[in-house]
């Protein structure tokens, strides 16, 4: 039997440039295997950046072996997680980069993650150029640390977890 090529993308999330909304999932359990779970990139822009992608995502499990849970790439995007389990010990929680193509600073990748009650697992690399928002909110525990050469930075609540390989952070810095 041939091997086949690993599965696309489960969330492949276009910019939204009509009007505000978000790609919405609930209530899903993702598991992929050579590929991530949610893939997020922007053709198109609004003024000097790339058009927005907003994301938002309820009771979700996401898991993705041998990639990065979240690819996000040459995107303005904002990411809200509620009640969400995602990625996995050893593994890339997102990857933030930018594209081969276009002008620097516009091909690159800007994430705001947020969440509530979630446990992520993973690191999150961001590429040059690149920027990554983190807010850990109500309940939520990340087990990873930030890489890459690009601007990262963490804000907890209260009631947050920060664990890195070395540390475990688990009052408000």
């Amino acid at each position: 039997m041939p091997d086949l090529p690993p599965p696309p993308p489960v969330i492949i999330a276009p910019a939204i440039t009509a009007a505000p909304g978000y790609h919405e999932l609930t209530h899903t359990k993702l598991q992929t295997s050579g590929n991530c779970a949610v893939l997020a990139h922007s053709h198109e822009r609004v003024g000097r950046l790339s058009a927005p992608i907003l994301i938002r995502m309820h009771d979700c499990r996401l898991q993705a072996e041998n990639s990065p849970v979240f690819i996000i790439s040459n995107a303005q995007a904002e990411i809200r997680l509620t009640d969400c389990h995602a990625g996995h010990k050893g593994s890339l929680l997102l990857h933030a980069k930018e594209s081969v193509w276009g002008q620097p600073g516009f091909n690159s990748a800007s994430v705001h993650i947020s969440t509530a009650n979630c446990t992520l697992t993973g690191d999150i690399y961001v590429g040059p150029n690149c920027k990554v928002e983190l807010t850990l909110g109500p309940s939520s525990v990340w087990t990873g640390t930030f890489t890459g050469p690009g601007s990262a930075s963490l804000h907890r609540h209260a009631s947050a977890t920060w664990n890195t390989p070395r540390h475990t952070f688990s009052e408000k810095i």
